[in-house]
């Protein structure tokens, strides 16, 4: 295999293995799409308590590691990933 993003054949056949269904999952990690957004239901309560608000707690989780060298790692892993999630 070459360097860099694997083919997309090979990124299908691994997507296709996410094991379980989950409900609280609404919206995955997909070909072209680097984040997730859960649905923190199970939190809900503590949530709704904490902002002193009543709406459906959403949380977007994100994951691209950084691939190339640089000084700085954690600030381009935190400007990459904040980026891909606006």
């Amino acid at each position: 295999m070459e360097e860099g993003k694997l083919e997309i054949s090979l990124l299908r056949e691994i997507l296709k293995l996410k094991g379980s269904e989950n409900k609280g999952i609404v919206t995955s990690g997909h070909i072209g799409g680097d984040s997730a957004i859960i649905d923190v239901s199970e939190a809900q309560v503590k949530a709704q308590k904490f902002y002193n608000n009543d709406s459906n707690p959403l949380l977007v989780v994100k994951s691209d590691p950084i691939t190339f060298p640089t000084a700085e790692p954690g600030r381009y892993a935190v400007i990459v990933n904040a980026n891909d999630i606006a």
